[in-house]
């Protein structure tokens, strides 16, 4: 899977599928209503609670897109298994950062994708990893990886 911006807004694509993550989460134009399990495009998506989105592709890939409005999660890290990328939307309060990072150290996601600006540099502040701007950004699995790394991308940025 590779990400980039396309409108202004963060999308993954792979061979069978164009994944658009904004508000919520779009597949081959398909909009996934809430929890539930979906197969689309060659993705398994597994939505397990609102705003939370666990993809994995035909080749054991997996992502999870989190809409991190409340900042926190009800599904548990052994749950959701090993996380190569967690793209990540932050809402409008600095003071949730906090709450979102003690989140990201539980799920310990190889990688962090920032799907909007939102708060950026609060969340850059508290998380105090390496930080990577790019134009755009292949997924590959993370084996034996565990440094996390923030992955910025121009809809990060803007």
């Amino acid at each position: 899977m590779t990400l980039k911006c396309k409108n202004k807004k963060l999308v993954g694509i792979t061979k069978k599928a164009t994944i658009e993550f904004g508000d919520g989460l779009v597949i081959n134009d398909v909009i996934i209503p809430g929890p539930g399990e979906y197969e689309i495009g060659g993705l398994l998506v597994t939505a397990p609670e609102e705003n939370v989105y666990s993809l994995r592709t035909e080749n054991d890939l997996h992502v999870l897109f989190w809409h991190a409005q409340n900042n926190k999660i009800a599904t548990t890290s052994d749950e959701l298994g090993n996380i190569d990328a967690l793209i990540l939307s932050l809402g409008d309060d600095p003071k949730s950062v906090s709450g979102v990072v003690a989140v990201l150290n539980e799920l310990e996601p190889a990688k962090i994708i920032l799907s909007t600006p939102n708060i950026k540099e609060a969340f850059i502040k508290e998380e105090q990893i390496p930080a990577e701007t790019l134009e755009s950004w292949k997924v590959v699995p993370a084996v034996g990886e565990n440094n996390r790394h923030l992955i910025l991308l121009p809809c990060s940025n803007e």
